[in-house]
């Protein structure tokens, strides 16, 4: 049996080292006797918590299992009480994706689904992308099932300017919702209405296989797509080698403004994407090559790979490699308020920009100018095996045309700091609030921002 614990002790990074461990407000086990396995928790606007998992259990915590695996949802109180759950799903298997937890209380859950009954009323075949909304209560608003009759699978999404949503993932369809297939495994883009509805969809591609990892919808309502390609046809133009970075620019209707490929002769993919303070977008990618784009690379394995390029056209700007003469893996990539990036990577190397490695595998942490040039590079961890899931900076970086209110609150849902920040239309950076004037505990910073609300844990020991 495996069940979820949760121990609300997340802590942001602000120094390496600490004094003392900081004491567990609260912890508790959800789930079955079978197995349970946590993806997701979000604060709520009533001080609670919001977890999304998969489940195949229905005892103990969970109950209304429709067979299977299902996206198990847990409302609990700020004391980890539950106050309800909801098993979201059908007789076949369903794994969660993503959250996204609205300022209203309700949440839009995404995951895939085999399944052509229960929660899932108009399933296509073989797998889809399935995306529901959910209310306060975790009763169903709507939910819809993409896809055709092959296979689909969900990589990214984010909330448009209209509040609608931006799906992106991967298709081997050419039928029921998806048209334009190329061949292979196009990249698949839909444009979903806040009530569900497809606005419309676009298959990205050519004649091989295609991947996307993440989309950014801008504010003058444009799109961009960070992916890879193994095409030189179909929409690809210019393909360097086994496997090229690809980036997209889409209008507000899906429709092509520009495209690039960008690597060597080798293989390059595309993880992640942020704006620059000069409006050009710098890419987190890998590069396995040393020839065409990919300029310095440091060893015969795989290299952390930085790109900028234009906004308005997609002109390669600068590059850069970042690792030793072994293997480096790309997590994050960061702006931080001085417009500089924080490059984020695990690494076996113990040369080049790894030379501080402490063992088999560190976190190495990388901080470049705007430029592209290296401000300081360094390892952390001890002699065995580190990892890294995500890094998180000390600015938030927003979107939004509107108003921006970042909160911090104490354990107990106190209002302990606000700042209400009027932010223009574009990417605006807001700083946050000095730990310094917080005792040692835990913490809650929320940013609101009309649509969308983002809220982390800190954890501040002195």
């Amino acid at each position: 049996m495996k069940k979820i614990y949760f121990s609300f002790l997340l802590s942001l990074l602000f120094s390496i080292c600490f004094c003392q461990t900081p004491g567990v407000k609260w912890t508790r086990p959800l789930g079955g006797t079978s197995s349970e396995r946590a993806y997701d928790v979000q604060k709520t606007i009533d001080g609670g918590y919001l977890s999304v998992s998969n489940t195949i259990s229905n005892n103990i915590d969970v109950s209304g299992h429709h067979g299977g695996g299902d996206i198990w949802v847990v409302k609990m109180n700020s004391f980890g009480a539950i106050e309800w759950q909801k098993c979201l799903g059908g007789a076949g298997t369903e794994q969660f994706k993503r959250l996204v937890y609205n300022p209203d209380g309700t949440a839009l859950i995404v995951g895939v689904t085999n399944s052509s009954n229960g929660d899932i009323l108009n399933f296509h075949g073989t797998q889809d992308i399935w995306a529901v909304k959910i209310d306060i209560a975790g009763n169903i608003i709507w939910q819809n099932s993409l896809g055709g009759t092959a296979l689909e699978e969900f990589r990214n999404l984010d909330i448009t300017l209209d509040n609608g949503y931006i799906i992106t993932g991967y298709t081997t369809s050419n039928d029921g919702d998806v048209n334009g297939n190329h061949g292979g495994e196009d990249i698949w883009v839909v444009k979903l209405t806040n009530t569900g509805n497809i606005e419309w969809q676009k298959c990205l591609g050519g004649t091989g296989s295609e991947r996307p990892r993440s989309i950014l919808s801008m504010p003058d309502g444009n799109f961009i797509m960070v992916g890879s390609t193994a095409s030189n046809n179909g929409d690809v133009t210019n393909q360097h080698g086994n496997n090229d970075l690809w980036i997209i620019k889409l209008n507000a209707l899906g429709n092509i403004t520009w495209q690039k490929t960008y690597g060597g002769t080798n293989s390059e993919t595309g993880f992640r994407a942020v704006v620059s303070n000069s409006g050009s977008i710098t890419v987190l990618a890998n590069a396995f090559s040393n020839d065409g784009d990919v300029v310095g690379h440091n060893g015969s394995s795989v290299d952390v790979w930085i790109v900028d390029v234009s906004y308005n056209d997609g002109t390669l700007n600068w590059q850069k490699c970042i690792g030793g003469s072994s293997e480096e893996t790309p997590v994050s990539l960061l702006k931080d308020a001085q417009g500089m990036y924080l490059v984020a990577a695990t690494t076996i190397s113990s040369n080049g920009d790894a030379v501080s490695n402490h063992g088999q595998r560190d976190v190495l942490l990388t901080r470049l100018t705007n430029s592209g040039l290296v401000n300081w590079s360094k390892c952390f961890g001890g002699e065995r095996i580190e990892d890294l899931f995500d890094v998180y900076n000390d600015t938030v970086t927003s979107q939004s045309k509107y108003n921006a209110a970042l909160k911090v609150f104490d354990v107990a849902g106190k209002l302990l700091w606000r700042q209400i920040q009027v932010i223009n239309k574009g990417f605006n950076t807001i700083a946050l609030p000095s730990v310094a004037q917080f005792s040692t505990g835990i913490y809650t910073l929320q940013l609101k921002a009309e649509h969308k609300v983002i809220t982390k844990q800190f954890a501040v020991v002195k």
